[in-house]
C-alpha cells in the first residue's frame, strides 16, 4: 500500500463504504458511514477539472463539514475502542522522533561553536 496514486485512493474510498458498513456498533457505524460518504463526495468535487462558483462554494462547505466529521469521529467514536500500535508503527514513530531531534539545533550549539546569539 505504499506509493499510491490518486486513482488508487479513489478506488479504496469507493470500496470502503460497503466494506465498513455495519462493522461498528451504533452510533459509531452511523458516524463512520457519514464520514466515508462525505469523504467520497469531497474527493469527487476536489478532482473536478473545471469549477464554477457553485461547485467551489459546495466544496468549501464540504471541507468544513469534513473537518467537523473527522473531529467528531475522533472525539466520539475513536475513544470508545482500545487500540494498540503495531511494533513497526512504534519503530516508525521512534525513527521519526529521532530524525526530528537531529534536525533541531540545541540552544547551546551556537555558543559552543563560537557564535553569539543574535539579540
Amino acid at each position: 500500500m505504499k506509493k499510491l496514486a490518486a486513482h488508487d485512493f479513489e478506488d479504496l474510498l469507493q470500496c470502503s463504504i460497503p466494506a465498513f458498513e455495519d462493522l461498528l456498533d451504533e452510533p459509531h457505524n452511523k458516524h463512520l458511514m457519514k464520514l466515508l460518504y462525505r469523504t467520497a463526495e469531497w474527493h469527487a468535487f476536489a478532482k473536478l477539472r473545471v469549477h464554477t462558483d457553485s461547485t467551489l462554494e459546495h466544496l468549501e462547505v464540504l471541507t468544513k463539514e469534513f473537518g467537523f466529521l473527522m473531529w467528531q469521529f475522533r472525539d466520539l467514536s475513536c475513544l470508545q475502542f482500545r487500540t494498540t500500535e503495531l511494533p513497526r508503527e512504534v519503530a516508525a514513530r521512534y525513527r521519526q522522533q529521532q530524525r526530528a531531534k537531529a534536525k533541531v539545533p540545541s540552544a547551546n550549539a551556537s555558543s559552543e561553536s563560537g557564535l553569539k546569539p543574535s539579540t
